[in-house]
């Protein structure tokens, strides 16, 4: 069977066709929109029903790992969902399977031993590769270990999402790493890479890696790169080209373009205003980005400009959130979701497809059971 869709919210996230007889999928409707959240004050993956209007509704919680800080998605065909969260005080990764018709997480059993406190992960999605001669591709998992500083990294082996590290793993990083961006794409065909990009905190750079074939890192000539006073969050486009980075000592929002090497050269008019210590940065639809500000508790909006690599002001920006934002995610295109760490709620608002403007759902903000620090979405638009 044939799967047609169009993919939104995971960046880069490369589904196959065909379809399994373990699922009873209801084709021709979509997939979600669900949103998952994680947070280090409860033991727990939170999944959540979202809505056309915006509004969204608890569906389960799933146990994970001791303090759960972060959670990324990966899928390797229209059916087969996989969650993987970064337990920061016991030191591993869960893997939990997703049922793409409920939205719930079940557990798998699976667990895997990183480094010291794990805070944040990066997936680089299947490539498609399906020659007979070749391994399958089914990906692989990144992840960051602020408190070793390294990073961990596997190469997925199967659709239940057990994992073998690659090659000299674990990766030594500058000291005490604050992110991590997994970023795949090129200017053609024929330069098509993955990077794995780490923000050096207080350090004050970027630094960057490209991923070998078998999935070891091998660090980019002229890595770190300078970027500002103190890097806290990282966010590529889709494409491959474009890295975004937060500058929360310098209350900044920095433009790089990234070059086949990987080499990170600054946009022309970066770095651009933000709030009070901008965190977490998203793309959303028509080229839109959002930058949460933990410290003035409110969104930064931009228009970008791909041709000519500037970051505008939407009208109205900075938007209010809850007390101190962390994390973003966009369900529907339209649809954009904060975190709300201090608050302990979700904060949702409408994009407005023209302007990039922000406008609240209605019951926003959303209670979440736990002070959230990472949240993943998931939206098909259409299967058949």
């Amino acid at each position: 069977m044939k799967s047609a869709f169009a993919l939104l919210l995971v960046t880069a996230l490369l589904l196959s066709a065909g379809c399994s007889s373990d699922h009873q999928l209801t084709f021709g409707h979509p997939i979600g929109p669900f949103l998952f959240t994680v947070g280090q004050t409860s033991d727990n993956l939170f999944s959540f029903q979202g809505s056309n209007s915006g509004a969204i509704s608890p569906i389960a919680n799933t146990s994970t790992g001791s303090a759960p800080a972060a959670v990324a998605m990966q899928s390797l065909d229209i059916e087969t969902f996989n969650l993987y969260v970064a337990d920061s005080a016991a030191n591993n990764i869960t893997v939990l399977k997703l049922d793409p018709n409920s939205g719930r997480a079940g557990a798998t059993g699976i667990t895997v031993p990183v480094g010291s406190n794990p805070t944040a992960l990066g997936v680089r999605q299947p490539s498609g590769n399906s020659a007979s001669s070749l391994p399958i591709d089914r990906g692989a998992v990144y992840v960051l270990n602020q408190g070793s500083s390294s990073i961990s990294g596997f190469n997925v082996t199967d659709a239940a999402g057990h994992m073998t590290a690659v090659p000299g793993s674990p990766f030594a990083t500058q000291t005490n790493p604050q992110a991590l961006a997994v970023v795949t794409g090129g200017t053609s065909p024929t330069t098509i890479a993955t990077f794995v990009y780490v923000a050096n905190g207080a350090l004050g750079s970027i630094s960057a890696f490209r991923a070998n074939v078998d999935g070891s890192l091998s660090e980019v000539a002229g890595s770190p790169f300078a970027a500002g006073a103190n890097i806290s969050a990282l966010a590529g486009r889709s494409g491959g080209t474009i890295l975004l980075a937060s500058d929360a000592g310098n209350n900044k929002l920095l433009g790089f373009t990234i070059s086949a090497t990987g080499a990170l050269t600054a946009f022309p008019g970066s770095p651009f205003a933000a709030g009070s210590q901008p965190g977490a940065i998203t793309f959303a639809f028509n080229d839109f980005v959002y930058v949460t500000n933990r410290g003035s508790n409110n969104v930064s909006g931009y228009k970008f400009d791909f041709t000519n690599s500037t970051l505008t002001p939407v009208p109205g920006s900075p938007f209010a959130a809850g007390t101190s934002p962390v994390a973003l995610g966009i369900a529907r295109p339209l649809q954009l979701y904060v975190a709300n760490q201090g608050s302990s709620d979700m904060s949702a608002f409408n994009i407005d497809q023209n302007s990039g403007a922000l406008t609240p759902v209605a019951g926003s903000p959303f209670h979440l059971p736990a002070a959230p620090n990472a949240v993943q979405t998931l939206f098909v638009m259409n299967v058949d």
